[in-house]
């Protein structure tokens, strides 16, 4: 388990269960499909969040610290983990950590 230092309105607790290479998390990351609700998967698309796996632009603008919460999300992609389940949206399954590290990009450049 981490639980990252307090750096946006809203704190989140990664858990990494490394017998199955496994990462779960809350709300750091969607990944909604067309398994969804089409209000849902409209609400979606409008952020560019729709099958993808990535942050709501929302944690964009709530980040305090932006040093820290990249040095967070560093530390998670150092873990071995092949997949990802979250609070909303389809789990991963394959190129877990490719597609969150694509999602966070805005941050890691």
């Amino acid at each position: 388990m981490f639980v990252p230092p307090k750096i946006a309105v809203v704190n989140e607790v990664v858990f990494y269960h490394s017998a199955s290479k496994t990462l779960i998390i809350t709300d750091s990351a969607f990944n909604f499909d067309r398994t969804f609700p089409l209000v849902t998967q409209l609400a979606a698309r409008v952020p560019g969040s729709y099958e993808v796996l990535k942050p709501s632009w929302l944690e964009k603008i709530a980040v305090k610290d932006k040093q820290q919460l990249q040095a967070s999300i560093l530390r998670i992609l150092r873990w071995d983990f092949e997949r990802v389940i979250m609070a909303h949206g389809q789990i991963v399954d394959s190129r877990a950590k490719e597609k969150l590290e694509r999602g966070y990009q805005w941050l890691l450049e």
